[in-house]
């Protein structure tokens, strides 16, 4: 673990410690709404298994195809301007759970 992460997470449980009349339930509603502001006005962009994988691929320079380098130069750009995100669905996390390659889940 980085020593970013690590920062994150003790200053997670500072958070959490400064707040103890917060309920579990109420926390993740605060986190729920946040997150539904933080999104406000991006667009969606789904992506199935297939192209997760193929911007994996670009990532781990497995594939260089002009489409496939172009695609994550797209969606990086968007995402960099604010202007879109790209969900996992529950399906897909399950789906790439399943990898057996550590290295590729990763990924």
């Amino acid at each position: 673990m980085d020593v970013d992460a690590r920062e994150r997470i003790r200053a997670t449980f500072q958070r959490h410690r400064a707040e103890p009349g917060v309920s579990l339930d109420r926390y993740v509603r605060r986190r729920r709404l946040d997150l539904g502001k933080s999104l406000d006005g991006k667009i969606a962009i789904y992506l199935d298994t297939r192209y997760w994988i193929v911007i994996r691929d670009v990532v781990m320079g497995r594939r260089g195809d002009s489409e496939s380098t172009f695609l994550l130069a797209e969606l990086r750009r968007l995402v960099a301007e604010h202007r879109a995100f790209c969900p996992i669905s529950e399906v897909l996390l399950v789906e790439l759970l399943k990898q057996t390659d550590l290295g590729t889940r990763q990924e």
